[in-house]
């Protein structure tokens, strides 16, 4: 027969629900701290570009630095010096993205910029609700458009049919052949 530790359990859960707490408080933080950093910054887009681009080569000169400290495929002694250098470039540079908003948005593309101007929250926080919203206005927008393409045929069917010709004459008085295959 198996013995189970309730005690133990208790207490496992107890400190696993306790540091949850904590880093949904430590999240909430930087969440709070982000989006207030990147609606402050989306308004000076050459400073914001700027500290992007410090963070990111800071993280590649980190992860360079580590990976080339633990390779084993050259003769070279492990240097820990040169090690914890690539360690904190790649510590300052998470912060400096997580800080910023950029984190993400380097593998994402540029909306975060657009997002912070116009103050809206980002894709993982939108409802279900928002996101439907969201799609059926685009959903009415490619209705229009096919709207407006079929008033254009429509248009230039008239035109065609009446005194108005649209194909280009040349000096002449011809009509050019603009049939590439003929």
């Amino acid at each position: 027969m198996i013995k189970i530790n309730v005690g133990g359990i208790v207490w496992f859960y107890a400190i696993i629900t306790n540091n949850m707490k904590i880093f949904k408080k430590i999240f909430k933080f930087f969440d709070r701290t982000e989006d207030k950093t990147r609606s402050k910054l989306s308004k000076y887009p050459v400073l914001y570009a700027t500290i992007g681009a410090v963070g990111l080569v800071l993280l590649w000169r980190g992860v360079w630095m580590v990976a080339d400290s633990l390779s084993v495929f050259d003769n070279n002694p492990f240097d820990k010096a040169y090690f914890i250098d690539g360690i904190i470039s790649i510590g300052a540079s998470v912060v400096i993205l997580l800080v910023s908003g950029l984190f993400v948005s380097f593998f994402i593309g540029d909306r975060i910029i657009l997002s912070g101007l116009k103050k809206e929250k980002k894709m993982e926080e939108k409802t279900k609700e928002e996101l439907d919203a969201e799609m059926n206005v685009v959903n009415k927008m490619e209705e229009k458009m096919e709207k407006i393409e079929e008033n254009i045929e429509k248009i230039k069917e008239s035109l065609s049919g009446g005194a108005c010709h649209l194909e280009p004459e040349n000096k002449t008085g011809q009509k050019d052949n603009l049939d590439v295959f003929n």
